[in-house]
């Protein structure tokens, strides 16, 4: 079943590297990640790797925060520094 074009969040984990730009991974959807300059590229790139990602996939229902959060490599990359961000994204 299509969900059509309503607005989903996804929620991207955000790392940093010193000395890198800002990474971005979606991990209820495998493979989909990006990259960001500064905290105010960080919307722009991620949903640019959505509409990406989902110009070759299927409609995916995102996870919930709390399901992503309570994954064993989310909590040791959130203790490790990383944060988590919530995307809003629409088919286009």
């Amino acid at each position: 079943m299509s969900v059509g074009k309503e607005m989903r969040c996804y929620t991207a984990i955000v790392h940093k590297d010193e000395g890198s730009a800002l990474g971005l991974t979606f991990l209820d959807l495998p493979g989909c990640f990006a990259a960001a300059d500064g905290w105010a590229d960080v919307q722009r790139a991620a949903v640019e790797a959505l509409d990406l990602w989902f110009e070759d996939a299927e409609d995916v229902e995102p996870e919930a925060l709390d399901v992503i959060r309570a994954r064993p490599e989310v909590q040791a990359q959130i203790a490790a520094g990383a944060t988590s961000v919530t995307v809003p994204w629409r088919r286009r």
